[in-house]
């Protein structure tokens, strides 16, 4: 009877193990955790099949907001069928609207918060268009009257 209770335990923890290893939660490592607060680009690969991509964003010199600042990260796993794709822009006035841009493509807008943060996030699982890469790809975020805020693009290959 105890092997009986062993073995369904077992597969649970194993199917936990895994679940977890492919969840968007798991962690990053530090390499790449640490170039993206240094506000360097850099792709990081998992055993399990998860590949990471981190920009970070930057004002332009003499741009109207200096303390600007922004990344964006794309995430696939499962062999490149499940994508996700997150920009974000801080540091900026309450109640702006922004434009993000990738490739010189809009890909929507948003308002800052009361903190002076927007993002915009995108994923295949909700059944919405995310790149198959973005390797090389330049990214934008701009105000409505096309001022570019920050910008940065993803390591080339």
């Amino acid at each position: 009877m105890n092997i009986r209770l062993l073995a369904p335990a077992a597969f649970i923890a194993a199917l936990s193990l895994s679940a977890c290893s492919d969840s968007p939660l798991a962690p990053v490592d530090a390499a790449a955790t640490s170039a993206a607060a240094r506000g360097t680009s850099t792709t990081q690969t998992s055993t399990a099949a998860r590949i990471r991509v981190f920009a970070a964003l930057t004002a332009p010199s003499g741009g109207a907001y200096p303390s600007a600042k922004g990344k964006a990260s794309w995430d696939s796993r499962n062999s490149n069928t499940k994508r996700e794709l997150e920009l974000e822009v801080e540091h900026l006035p309450a109640g702006l609207a922004v434009e993000f841009f990738m490739d010189g493509a809009k890909l929507g807008g948003a308002t800052t918060d009361s903190l002076g943060k927007a993002e915009i996030e995108f994923s295949t699982e909700l059944g919405q268009t995310v790149p198959t890469t973005v390797a090389g790809s330049k990214v934008e975020v701009r105000t409505v009257a096309g001022a570019v805020i920050v910008s940065g693009s993803f390591a080339a290959p």
